[in-house]
């Protein structure tokens, strides 16, 4: 599974990271979709988190590794510089080109031909505000330190003067604020309660005292 694991990322790097655009993009076949091909949507953030589990920067260690006498935590592993760099520039381009105005959209442009269902603009997966990726990427985010912008992303889940929050929808027309798709969507719900999860874990690791510093602090 290990090898799988690390085959499937090279070709991840591979095939789908643009240099040009400074992300990893979806790239569609043209007798497919019709245009455009080279496409940034806001679930490539699953990729994001993907590569960050059971390293330094995963807060939750849902899959913690265990050493032999399985007692002890195995060593965290550290990402790889390259993978680190290309990930803040993937989060860095959908902030720019997936974050239209009031929201975070799942796709940055509208999709010229889907299929097997036909969307128009501004349906289900086609330029829509998704909680649920929201809180993917509130989650990538968190594990490369950008609780900041966090904290923007969580914003967007809540709506002032509605009686539900955004969180209980599958998904959002961003013209007319209007919800749409399932409700109540678990999905969306378990995502952001994920991603809220190790958001305030990472806040208290960092803020708890290293043993080494209580020492010296019951030395004093």
């Amino acid at each position: 599974m290990i090898r799988i694991a690390d085959k499937s990322m090279k070709a991840v790097d591979q095939k789908l990271w643009s240099e040009e655009d400074g992300c990893y993009l979806d790239i569609q076949e043209t007798h497919h979709i019709g245009g455009p091909y080279r496409t940034l949507t806001q679930d490539v953030s699953l990729y994001l988190i993907a590569i960050t589990e059971n390293t330094t920067s995963d807060s939750l260690k849902v899959t913690r590794k265990r050493e032999e006498d399985k007692e002890s935590d195995a060593e965290e592993r550290i990402l790889d510089q390259d993978l680190h760099n290309r990930s803040l520039r993937t989060l860095d381009a959908i902030r720019t080109r997936a974050w239209k105005e009031k929201w975070p959209l799942v796709t940055e442009v509208e999709l010229k031909a889907t299929g097997p269902w036909i969307l128009k603009p501004y349906e289900y997966h086609n330029q829509t505000f998704w909680p649920w990726t929201t809180g993917i990427e509130m989650l990538a985010r968190s594990r490369f330190d950008r609780v900041e912008e966090c904290s923007i992303l969580l914003s967007k889940l809540a709506s002032e003067g509605h009686p539900h929050i955004h969180a209980f929808y599958e998904w959002i027309n961003p013209i007319t604020g209007h919800p749409e798709g399932s409700f109540p969507f678990r999905t969306g719900i378990s995502g952001i309660r994920t991603a809220i999860a190790d958001i305030l874990e990472k806040i208290k690791r960092e803020s708890s005292p290293s043993p080494d510093r209580s020492y010296r602090n019951c030395q004093d």
